[in-house]
């Protein structure tokens, strides 16, 4: 398995096919070897496996600039409440800490 495992860390997928092949001779009912295949089945697009294949990621979202609340209106609900708790936080905080200096 960790010969295996590094393989498909070092991305060299074939090599890994072929580790995983063999070692499924041996050890054929072994659940390690079943998780291996799958993730080479993403790999290769295994359709046996009902896998897909891997894809690039989703772009990260347009940043959105808290300090603007015109911008809260663009986020989830959730998100927005959570936006403006902190936001009343960080003046609380910067209010109690003129004290300080």
């Amino acid at each position: 398995l960790s010969l295996l495992d590094a393989f498909i860390v070092r991305n060299e997928f074939e090599k890994a096919k072929q580790v995983l092949e063999e070692a499924e001779r041996y050890h054929s009912e072994e659940p390690e070897l079943a998780k291996r295949r799958r993730i080479l089945g993403q790999v290769f697009g295994d359709t046996e496996n009902n896998t897909q294949p891997l894809t690039a990621p989703e772009p990260p979202p347009e940043p959105v600039d808290l300090d603007r609340t015109a911008d809260l209106p663009n986020l989830p609900p959730q998100v927005a409440g959570r936006v403006i708790m902190l936001k009343t936080l960080l003046a609380r905080i910067a209010d109690r800490s003129q004290y300080w200096s």
